[in-house]
């Protein structure tokens, strides 16, 4: 039972050092517009066709798993000062900051998720078309 507990300790002390508070950034400000140029650059580049996932569906089960757990971009750590636990505070990610530059792992920003195997291209296309098809819920 110790060495569970031991174990458990261990694995959130590496998922804190994966993922922590400090500004995420590349060290250059963004304005809005340029935050909106790069995500149109994807969001143009998407073919959605027949491809409308919902966040309830699709999306939250990703959020959940791979950005919004304990030590990253939950409600209580916010790394980056990113919250990634509602539907709400997804869509001012999406809004604020390069999110879909982010995963597409692009050269000009910050990948994600740090410290951890990129999303899978199933799920890149699902979040991508979810923006692209106007964040259905």
């Amino acid at each position: 039972m110790q060495l569970l507990r031991f174990t458990l300790f261990f694995i959130m002390i590496c998922l804190s050092f994966a993922c922590n508070s400090e500004d995420e950034s590349n060290g250059e400000e963004q304005t809005q517009e340029e935050i909106e140029n790069t995500n149109a650059l994807y969001l143009d580049a998407a073919n959605c066709e027949n491809i409308v996932p919902t966040y309830t569906s699709d999306i939250k089960e990703i959020m959940d798993t791979r950005c919004a757990f304990t030590a990253c971009h939950d409600a209580v750590l916010l790394a980056g000062g990113i919250a990634l636990d509602t539907y709400n505070n997804i869509i001012t990610s999406f809004e604020e900051y390069n999110f879909l530059c982010s995963i597409h792992h692009g050269s000009e920003c910050e990948i994600m998720p740090i410290g951890a195997d990129k999303l899978s291209d199933m799920d890149i296309e699902l979040i991508t078309c979810w923006a692209k098809t106007g964040f259905t819920e």
